[in-house]
């Protein structure tokens, strides 16, 4: 439950929309929608203003709870489609940089939510690289770290270019008999 000033779109019966004006003639590009919250009071050690998507609550006769969904905008024609960048925030002193934490949900009983990262895909079937970065532009920080089971299997991609297998081992399964 949260409190404060609500801003209540519609009346259940057609879904809610914010949006900006389309391209004119003389603007041919759409206006971006920004969502900015107030900073931390000057002075202060005051944070700045969060911004929270919640999607609702199901039904508590049983209903499934609802999804958020970010997409990029689609490029017509030969257009490049719009791109997602999630950036943690910065500090502009010696402070730690903000983190990005992607985690899927919780049960209290079946099956954990998963986490499912892929690239792009196109009609001759061939796939977009899935990338991972970690101390870009620092050689001397940013492993790579794939942990399994809480801690129990850690696969390590160090700085170096070495790789930890779990529990140091040296199984190697090969996929389709290569």
């Amino acid at each position: 439950s949260i409190t404060g000033y609500t801003l209540r779109i519609g009346d259940g019966t057609q879904e809610g929309i914010i949006t900006t004006p389309d391209g004119t003639e003389s603007v041919p590009y759409a206006q971006r929608l920004v969502i900015n919250p107030g900073k931390g009071q000057d002075g202060s050690t005051g944070e700045g203003g969060d911004i929270y998507l919640w999607a609702g609550r199901g039904g508590d006769g049983g209903g499934t709870g609802g999804d958020i969904k970010i997409r990029g905008g689609q490029g017509m024609l030969d257009s490049d489609g719009g791109y997602i960048r999630m950036e943690g925030g910065d500090s502009s002193g010696a402070g730690q940089g903000g983190y990005i934490e992607i985690r899927a949900g919780y049960t209290y009983g079946g099956t954990a939510g998963h986490v499912n990262i892929q690239g792009g895909y196109n009609s001759s079937g061939t796939g977009g690289d899935v990338t991972l970065i970690s101390g870009y532009g620092n050689p001397e920080y940013g492993n790579v770290v794939i942990n399994t089971t809480g801690g129990i299997n850690l696969w390590k991609f160090d700085n170096t270019g070495n790789l930890t297998l779990p529990s140091n081992t040296a199984n190697i399964n090969y996929a389709n008999g290569v």
